[in-house]
């Protein structure tokens, strides 16, 4: 019986040691980060700066097209759980990025980093000085991407009278939308129509000398539709999940 109470009681000190041991490392840490100017990035946390959670309260990221603004919480995609928090982005598109700074904080410097998010979400640096589809300005970025895939879009910001650099970041996904056509706007309905008609017109091999090696006429699209869905047993479009993906 003594024995079981030793251990109980050593069981009891090791927990209130640990306890102490926790509240003593945090309040350091709060301590080191907010006086020297330290971010949460040096002890290997994925939030930059030391005041990240009432910073991310005050600015966000979002972007927008001629079809309207995607936030991450409204938007293309939106009702989708993967693209929850995600900025919706569109190929051959141009989108303004913008900070949405709803508490009016006094901006000095901004500076935009964009990344490529590969496989095991290795970002690769994208050299803005070869992109030519990217134009930087201090409290925007303008960006017409040319591939489908993710990115993370890295703004630094300064405020006034503060020496801190903020850094937040957000994930874009590149897609194509699909959209009933009505709701396009005149030019990009001109455009579709126009396509249809020189797929028709226009035979692969006369399209890739005009338009490159990625051209398609209508017959190779509606062969691809036979040959995957003529057969109802073996019908690789039309059953589940694949009519939204091979129709689109």
């Amino acid at each position: 019986m003594m024995l079981r109470k030793e251990k109980s009681r050593s069981g009891i000190i090791l927990v209130i040691l640990a306890t102490l041991f926790v509240c003593i490392a945090r309040i350091g840490f709060t301590k080191n980060s907010s006086s020297v100017g330290r971010t949460w990035e040096e002890f290997g946390i994925s939030l930059f700066s030391s005041t990240k959670f009432e910073m991310e309260k005050k600015l966000d990221l979002s972007c927008s097209n001629k079809y309207g603004k995607s936030s991450g919480k409204s938007g293309p995609g939106s009702d989708y759980p993967y693209f929850k928090n995600r900025l919706i982005a569109e190929p051959f598109r141009e989108t303004e990025f913008q900070i949405d700074n709803d508490d009016d904080l006094s901006i000095d410097q901004i500076s935009w980093t964009l990344y490529k998010v590969g496989s095991s979400n290795v970002r690769k640096k994208i050299d803005t000085s070869f992109e030519n589809s990217l134009v930087v300005s201090n409290n925007k970025l303008i960006w017409t991407p040319t591939d489908a895939g993710d990115y993370e879009i890295e703004v630094s910001v300064k405020l006034l009278n503060d020496d801190h650099i903020y850094v937040f970041a957000k994930t874009v996904a590149v897609r194509y939308v699909r959209r009933e056509i009505r709701d396009l706007t005149e030019d990009d309905r001109d455009l579709f129509f126009d396509s249809y008609i020189t797929t028709t017109n226009i035979n692969t091999e006369g399209g890739r000398k005009l338009y490159g090696d990625t051209y398609r006429n209508l017959q190779y699209f509606l062969e691809l539709h036979l040959n995957l869905a003529g057969n109802k047993l073996t019908d690789q479009l039309h059953d589940g999940l694949g009519f939204a993906t091979q129709h689109s």
